[in-house]
């Protein structure tokens, strides 16, 4: 079974600038008003002049030589939430593009930063039965802990040998996350028969580590989801 693809985590919460788009926009060089030819006063993305005003975004170059307005090309680079903009808007020179590691090492660090203290406000919504584009407010306890799993296995595929320090701490918040999960569920477990093999204090992170072990716990979470929805059934959710 496959992990969620990068457009579902979407639906949770677009994640942070990766470092190496920081790096990159940061380190474009700044054109001076001076300096810029009449064919470049203006922005070619707001097509707004640039002014000496300080609050007003400067004039920087690109590698390809075309000049964009600071505040434009970021918005440009981090227009698509997750894929990224990564060629210049004129003539789609490649600017730069976050490693497959780096997108989901930033995913996790979104993901451990989720606030989970609403898991059961969640839960007594009812879960949604369709993919959400609205934010993590129609997504249910277990997608959410289900989505940080698999982000988890994602970047475990990339250090197979040698964990992270990231992933490390990432897998230890997942338990955490798993622990309360079973809390919260526990009641409708015993009520329908369902059993997990972790209890409160989630499972051990050695496991959540084996990559052997994904299949398995991908098969609890789904049901689980029946399980919640059962107990947001019978709450009135």
């Amino acid at each position: 079974m496959e992990a969620a693809p990068t457009s579902e985590l979407r639906t949770i919460i677009p994640p942070p600038m990766p470092p190496s788009i920081k790096r990159f926009l940061e380190a474009l060089p700044e054109i001076q008003l001076k300096d810029l030819s009449e064919d470049h006063k203006n922005c070619n993305i707001c097509m707004e002049q640039y002014t000496d005003a300080t609050d007003a975004e400067k004039p920087v170059s690109l590698r390809c030589g075309h000049i964009f307005g600071s505040s434009c090309i970021m918005n440009w680079v981090l227009s698509s939430e997750v894929s990224h903009h990564s060629t210049c808007p004129m003539c789609r020179a490649t600017l730069t593009a976050p490693s497959d590691i780096e997108r989901w090492e930033n995913w996790a660090i979104v993901m451990q930063e989720q606030p989970y203290t609403s898991l059961s406000q969640t839960l007594h919504r009812r879960p949604s039965t369709s993919t959400s584009t609205s934010g993590d407010s129609d997504s249910s306890a277990v997608e959410l802990v289900s989505l940080f799993f698999q982000v988890v296995m994602k970047m475990q595929t990339h250090h197979r040998d040698h964990p992270s320090a990231l992933l490390r701490q990432s897998a230890q918040a997942l338990a955490g996350r798993m622990g309360r999960l079973y809390v919260l569920l526990k009641p409708t477990m015993d009520a329908m028969g369902v059993t997990v093999p972790w209890d409160e204090r989630g499972p051990p992170v050695v496991a959540l580590l084996d990559l052997e072990c994904e299949r398995g716990f991908l098969a609890v979470f789904g049901r689980l989801m029946e399980v919640e929805r059962r107990a947001a059934s019978e709450s009135g959710g």
